[in-house]
């Protein structure tokens, strides 16, 4: 009985990891193409590819908006998470992407900055130290049990989607977040579409000078 009982919440952290890098993927496929359509030369540093945008022929406005909508979805999955090894999973997996952007504070700019904020602050909870108690299966309780061989072989759980150093990512992140937090840290995701509209209304105006300063350089 107790082999059952061990698989089951296993097979759960699983699909849960799964599922929130499924929607950061998501998330994050809408901000490359936004990046590439401010800065065609991102694309050379681009990770992400139909994952679920087909057609990217549209204005950068329409993929910020993406970004927004996709955000705020993987924001309410985020919530319901209540393992916090299950939401550093999903973090290391984010600082791998954005260490191989090559962004870092230096070349960031400022309107991009925002973003990142955003999706640094869904991953994060400020009671997520409160959500840890000492009877739930955890991320290390799973991975110690496949490695005794109640499941399946250890590498079904190294699931990832990007490859990198996610020690440095998190490094150059928080270089990033001294530079701009205090300025953007009430950023929201509601800001997003706030802004949207703003930028929408200087684009005719403001295309040129727009375009030099999204560049990532």
């Amino acid at each position: 009985m107790g082999k059952y009982q061990i698989q089951e919440p296993i097979a759960s952290t699983i699909y849960e990891i799964r599922l929130l890098l499924d929607g950061l993927g998501l998330t994050l496929e809408a901000l490359e193409v936004y990046i590439e359509k401010k800065d065609p030369h991102f694309r050379n540093k681009r990770q992400i590819f139909n994952k679920g945008i087909k057609d990217e022929s549209g204005p950068a406005w329409d993929y910020k908006d993406l970004f927004g909508t996709r955000l705020l979805i993987f924001t309410g999955m985020i919530k319901k998470t209540h393992s916090p090894d299950t939401r550093n999973y999903v973090r290391k997996e984010f600082y791998k992407w954005f260490y191989n952007t090559g962004i870092t504070g230096e070349n960031c700019p400022e309107n991009l900055s925002r973003l990142l904020i955003v999706i640094d602050r869904t991953l994060y909870s400020d009671n997520e130290k409160n959500m840890k108690n000492k009877n739930q299966f955890t991320l290390q309780d799973a991975t110690e049990s496949i490695q005794k061989g109640e499941r399946k072989k250890y590498d079904e759980l190294r699931i990832q989607i990007f490859e990198g150093e996610w020690e440095k990512g998190r490094e150059i992140l928080e270089e990033l977040k001294k530079r701009y937090y205090n300025k953007h840290h009430d950023y929201s995701i509601l800001s997003l579409n706030e802004q949207q509209n703003i930028d929408e209304m200087e684009v005719d105006t403001a295309d040129d000078t727009s375009q030099q300063d999204d560049k990532v350089h």
